[in-house]
């Protein structure tokens, strides 16, 4: 069972030290980066961006263990990114999460949403496949997906 909320202000610490448990390959995949402030830079992002939403999943008696953000800065398509702790990625945790923020895009009249993932990336890119994006570039793998009603 998970739970699922809005990013706080009082997450911060917990966002972060979730962050900082991912393994080296789950935040380059995530950040697309492997430099070590990649992290801590976007979460400081977060609470600042004023068109971001994220929304952050806990597992029960266990604090924050994934995180969403959709990035709407008024052009389409809106970004939308994600991170599982790496004990509880293949749970689906990840797709629930795409699911909430899916649905906070269309609510906000978002029309269209991409997500980018390397290559290699083979749990996102499954997510990308099921939820029906279709590829614009390569190197990375950017899907874009309609959420019009």
């Amino acid at each position: 069972m998970f739970l699922f909320t809005d990013l706080t202000e009082a997450d911060r610490p917990e966002l972060s030290a979730m962050v900082e448990r991912c393994s080296p390959a789950s935040r380059q995949a995530r950040f697309l980066s492997c430099a070590p402030q990649a992290g801590p830079d976007h979460v400081a992002t977060l609470f600042r961006d004023p068109d971001s939403h994220t929304v952050v999943v806990r597992g029960l008696g266990t604090g924050i263990i994934g995180f969403g953000s959709l990035f709407l800065d008024g052009t389409a398509p809106a970004e939308l990114a994600l991170l599982v702790e790496d004990a509880y990625q293949g749970q689906g945790i990840g797709r629930l999460l795409f699911d909430a923020l899916r649905d906070h895009a269309r609510s906000a009249g978002v029309t269209e949403l991409e997500m980018t993932a390397l290559t290699g990336n083979t749990r996102m890119i499954k997510l990308f496949r099921s939820a029906r994006f279709r590829p614009t570039d390569s190197g990375t793998v950017t899907g874009v997906l309609s959420v019009a009603a």
